[in-house]
């Protein structure tokens, strides 16, 4: 029970991008804490105001709105700028009114004294559904950094009943690899790998993986589908093939067994598209889109990633998936630190000679409070003031810390986006265009 009067709560995806064609997946978390903060007893909007004016609509929106506390999700790049720009108007406005601010951005820059935090009143470290309805139940006090608490997903499942979640879904055949309504969403947290340069080192450092069961998983798709018309869901969570296979495989037989239902996408490490039976399984079960975060097709840059061996057979792999009828979809990226001119070139040719695969392309960024990041800084090889980092892009940098020159580097970036568009060119006008705005998803996060 909450022994205080309702709060009104205003939650806020800033946006990925100003572009209002860029709707390519719903604000998941937001709607996630909404939904357990609805469940002790408070009033509760969520507002995704990706291409709208920054200032203007969150003016316009806590003037109709009114809300007692407004909280933004962080995240990099574009989504950073636009964030920081509605916080400056908000406290403009409504000097009054409670800040705070989650997300990978906050796990990323903990540091409370940041400019970057200037006029918020508390950042919440990791997933913030159980201890911001606390900090909300406890009248808002605390400032400064919030530790997170674990929590149930099951509690919330997939916060499906959002009446703007049917503007999310892609149209039929507009998805690649999909012949039915499609949409992005979430089935899970965390990731039972760790490797040194992902963001979930930071969001999650204690490691963890946090699915929603397969149960309710199902449950709620259902009702997604009669809310929405979509019949095809993909999956972007970093790991919901995690390494157990436990949840996986609890969702195939549940898929199987409602006589498979839906079309399904996820992501998936490259080293299991070596496994047939598990491909096979999943294709019985819908699952007809696979997203690979390669990052490279140098065994070596990979490993010093913490990623596996499979580099060396990743063209093998990727045409492995593709022969067994799915679409396959692979994230490879240059400017790794110490990369060097042979090892891009690897990466290079795979993209080259691969071509029933659609790549995904970005030039490194660090990520503080990543091992990778740390090395950087501790070798001295890092050279970036602390405060461009939040609004620098994951897509396309300018940053060298590979072993090669710059202009060795970026010959080796303008041949990696040559390979990449032809590849797009490759595609109808509708594919690209699904991609396009499918691709505004992958870059928010980095790689996977």
């Amino acid at each position: 029970m909450n022994p205080r009067p309702p709060t009104r709560i205003l939650l806020v995806h800033p946006g990925v991008s100003d572009s209002p064609l860029a709707l390519p997946y719903a604000p998941w978390g937001a709607l996630s804490l909404a939904q357990a903060l609805r469940g002790n007893g408070h009033e509760v909007t969520v507002l995704d105001l990706v291409g709208q004016d920054a200032r203007k609509s969150i003016r316009e929106a806590v003037e109709d709105l009114v809300p007692d506390v407004v909280g933004f999700t962080g995240k990099m790049g574009v989504a950073a700028r636009r964030m920081r720009e509605m916080i400056d108007e908000l406290r403009a406005v409504r000097p009054m009114t409670r800040i705070a601010v989650g997300g990978p951005l906050v796990s990323a820059f903990p540091d409370s004294s940041l400019a970057l935090w200037k006029g918020v009143d508390a950042i919440f470290l990791g997933e913030a559904e159980a201890s911001f309805a606390r900090w909300v139940d406890e009248g808002c006090d605390r400032s400064g950094v919030v530790e997170a608490e674990e929590f149930d997903l099951d509690a919330v499942g997939v916060p499906w009943q959002w009446d703007q979640l049917a503007t999310y879904v892609m149209p039929a055949g507009l998805a690649p690899g999909f012949t039915v309504p499609t949409l992005h969403m979430s089935g899970a947290r965390g990731c039972t790998r760790r490797c040194s340069f992902c963001y979930l080192a930071t969001h999650l450092p204690r490691g963890g993986f946090n699915p929603i069961s397969a149960q309710r998983l199902l449950s709620d798709l259902g009702g997604i589908a009669e809310a929405t018309g979509a019949r095809g869901f993909c999956f972007t969570d970093d790991c919901l093939v995690d390494a157990s296979r436990t949840g996986i495989d609890a969702l195939n037989a549940g898929l199987i067994g409602a006589g498979t239902p839906y079309e399904l996408g996820c992501s998936i490490q490259l080293s299991l598209l070596g496994d047939s039976a598990l491909l096979r399984r999943m294709y019985d079960a819908g699952f007809r889109y696979l997203y690979v975060g390669a990052e490279s097709a140098s065994a070596a840059v990979r490993k010093r990633l913490g990623k596996d061996d499979a580099g060396n057979r990743a063209a093998e792999l990727l045409h492995g998936a593709t022969n067994l009828g799915y679409f396959v979809q692979c994230s490879v990226g240059l400017g790794w630190p110490g990369e060097t001119e042979a090892e891009a070139n690897t990466t290079l040719e795979l993209v080259e000679n691969v071509n029933d695969v659609l790549f995904d392309t970005f030039r490194f960024l660090p990520l503080p409070g990543t091992p990778v990041f740390s090395q950087l800084v501790d070798r001295g090889e890092l050279h970036v003031a602390k405060v461009q980092l939040p609004f620098m892009d994951f897509g396309d940098n300018d940053l060298n810390l590979t072993s090669m020159d710059d202009d060795t580097l970026n010959h080796a970036w303008e041949q990696l986006l040559r390979l990449r568009d032809e590849r797009y060119f490759a595609l109808s006008p509708q594919e690209i265009a699904a991609h396009a705005t499918a691709g505004c998803a992958t870059q928010v996060a980095g790689p996977r």
